[in-house]
Parts: structure tokens; C-alpha cells; sequence
């Protein structure tokens, strides 16, 4: 319908117009304004990458790769055009490609993205902030990908398809972006069209039901499941060890972060003195626990090389690996049933000790350098 302006004695329609007749470009004026606005368009996301086409044999890239809330991926196709032409049938192309996206190669795009911008940012931690996780979980990360179509207008062709297509278990939304001409500014209608704001709510619990019918999503691991778990995998002597561990990490951390793979479980000792997370270790239903050094090394104290090379050489006590100092700053794994003799226990009990003390007397340091 048309949008009309209120005068004192009438209503005077606001004629249309067409972008390219506004002088708006596709890629360097509209797709430019949505990605620095992109609640405009999607609500509730962030902006993974611009012109994304990471992938091999292919030269076509994705307008906008976004992020949301619930960490799925958004492949964002825009078109100026009067009708939208094939677009539906690019952005399933694209949607495929990026399915199998892993929260690394996210991290990895969005850090590219950064780049290109000019933008000094740590990109894993801006996707972590963004969706209120402690730490990575590939499970949870991208099991399904949104598509949203923008276009000024779309054929009837296309809103048939989508409305099929959606009912066929996609999620798909068209958003219409219409210009119009008034004086010398140009107004842009921007409306979601499918599936109609309405109806919304009510096609999201469809999808939802029908979700949880085909596969369970995953769900909040806890002590019980995690143990069961460990123990069915790898035996006694990983679980009890796994328990121990627990029962300090509830006791000397400030908390125990859980994950929610589907799969994959896991328990997260981590200290929080300030604002700055922690993670000490985490326990795995993979039958490990492993120190985070590779997230560890970017925070001090543990940014200092000595302290990376005590913490390397106290674990070669377990694992018997000699680390070399290119190699301080990745993860160490260790079995679980390492841990079942009782004076093994009570060393990477101390480690874990000696690391949280650390990290409380830097907090402490850091305040009273501020404070002066």
C-alpha cells in the first residue's frame, strides 16, 4: 500500500521510485548501509563477513554473512531489482556452502572481515560476547542456516517457492525494501513480507516441534550425565578422577561453567576475579582434561613466556611431552584416568591451584595500579 503525507486538508501520496533512478547502488550504497545497520534488516545479529566466498571451485560470494543470537548462521542476499529474479535459488546455493561452517572458520572469516575494515578487534572474542558463550562449542554452532531475502519487490514466482520452501522445513524471510521519492530525499520502506510478522511466532513453533521430533537439539550437560558418560566412554578410573576434579573445580574456582553439545560434554573450572574469564580446565566426556593455553596466553599473567614454560613443564609430568616455546600456547590434553593415582591427582590439583592464585594476584595488582 501507499505512504501517503498528512496535510491539514488532504493526504498526498509519496510516489515511488527505483534505486537505481535515486542514484542508489547495490553493493556500494545499500548493501553498504545495511551491514553498519543490519537491525534494520535482521534483528538480533552481527555481522560475520561482507563478500564472503571462502570456499573452493567457486567464484560466488555471499553479500552479507551474519551471525544471530541462537548461533545460526544468516546468508543475506540483496537485490535492487523490481522482482528479485533468482535469488532464492543463489541464496540456497550459499546456504549449503556455509552449513558446515565450524565456530573456527566463523572466527576465522569474521576475523578477515575485521581486517578489511580496518578494525582492531579479537574476533572469537566478539563472537563469544555476542552470543553469551563461555567458550567455543562447535555443537551447538550453525546447525541451521537462516536465509534472508531483500529485494525492492519480489515476482510471485519467488514468494511461491519461499512459502514451499519454508513449509518444507527451511527458513527463509523476504523483506521487502521499497524507495520513495520525497523532495530530495529518498525514504526506504523496509517490511518483512514472508513470512508475514502475524503468522511469524506461529510458523516458528511449527518449525521448532518439528525439530525436536526429528532430533533431539542437544541439551544442558550436569554432573550426572557427564560422569555417566565418561565413565561408559572410558572407564572407572576416568570417571573418579573426573569427579575429584569436579568436586575442587566447584570448591577453589569461582564456578563451573556447562556445556550444551549434543554429543560432546564438558565441565569448565573458571575464575572471574573481575571482569576477565578464566577458563583453568575443563573437563571432557572425550575422557580429557585440557588446559586452555591457547585462549590462556592472550591474558595476563599467563601472556608472559616463564609462566607458560612452568605450567608446560608441570605437565610434562603427566603426559611426558617436551614442549617446545613455539608450541607454549596450545592446548594440552590429557587423560582423565592419568589422574586416578592419588599423587597425580594432588599435583594438577596444586597446578590448578598455583594458576588460580596467579590470576587473582594480577587482579589484585591491576586494581592497585589503577587506583593510583
Amino acid at each position: 500500500m501507499p505512504i501517503y503525507e498528512l496535510n491539514d486538508n488532504c493526504l498526498t501520496e509519496v510516489k515511488t521510485t527505483r534505486f537505481g533512478d535515486a542514484g542508489v547502488k547495490e553493493r556500494e550504497d545499500l548493501q553498504r548501509l545495511l551491514r553498519d545497520q543490519i537491525e534494520v534488516l535482521v534483528p538480533d545479529a552481527m555481522v560475520l563477513a561482507e563478500e564472503f566466498g571462502q570456499w573452493d571451485d567457486s567464484q560466488r560470494r555471499i553479500d552479507l554473512l551474519l551471525l544471530d543470537r541462537d548461533a545460526r548462521l544468516v546468508v543475506v542476499e540483496l537485490k535492487r531489482t523490481e522482482r528479485g529474479g533468482h535469488m532464492e535459488l543463489q541464496a540456497i546455493r550459499y546456504a549449503a556452502m556455509v552449513s558446515t561452517m565450524t565456530f573456527e572458520q566463523a572466527a576465522d572469516a569474521h576475523r578477515r572481515y575485521l581486517q578489511q575494515r580496518g578494525i582492531d578487534a579479537d574476533a572469537e572474542a566478539r563472537l563469544l560476547e555476542f552470543l553469551d558463550w563461555e567458550e567455543s562449542n562447535e555443537d551447538d554452532f550453525g546447525q541451521s542456516v537462516r536465509i534472508v531475502l531483500a529485494s525492492a519487490e519480489f515476482s510471485k514466482e519467488l514468494t511461491t517457492a519461499v512459502m514451499w520452501l519454508n513449509i518444507q522445513g527451511l527458513d527463509i524471510s523476504c523483506v521487502r525494501l521499497r524507495p520513495y521519492s520525497y523532495g530530495d530525499k529518498v525514504l526506504i520502506d523496509v517490511q518483512q513480507v514472508i513470512p508475514l510478522p502475524e503468522a511469524e511466532e506461529y510458523q516458528v513453533r511449527v518449525r521448532e516441534k518439528t525439530q525436536r521430533e526429528r532430533s533431539d537439539r542437544g541439551s544442558q550437560w550436569n554432573e550426572e550425565k557427564l560422569l555417566t558418560q565418561i565413565a561408559t566412554d572410558h572407564g572407572e578410573d576416568a570417571r573418579r578422577a573426573a569427579q575429584e576434579l569436579l568436586d575442587w573445580g566447584e570448591e577453589n574456582a569461582d564456578y563451573v561453567w556447562w556445556g550444551r553439545g549434543k554429543q560432546a560434554g564438558m565441565a569448565v573450572a573458571i575464575v572471574k576475579p573481575a571482569s576477565t574469564k578464566f577458563h583453568i580446565f575443563r573437563i571432557v566426556t572425550n575422557g580429557k582434561i585440557v588446559f586452555m593455553l591457547d585462549s590462556l596466553h592472550k591474558k595476563p599473567p599467563f601472556n608472559r613466556p616463564e609462566i607458560l614454560r612452568e605450567i608446560a613443564d608441570r605437565l610434562k609430568q603427566f603426559d611426558g611431552l617436551e614442549i617446545s616455546d613455539d608450541d607454549l600456547r596450545r592446548r594440552r590434553r590429557i587423560p582423565l584416568a592419568t589422574f586416578a593415582n592419588a599423587d597425580a591427582m594432588a599435583k594438577v590439583c596444586e597446578l590448578a591451584q598455583w594458576m588460580i592464585e596467579l590470576v587473582r594476584a594480577e587482579t589484585a595488582s591491576q586494581g592497585d595500579r589503577d587506583a593510583h
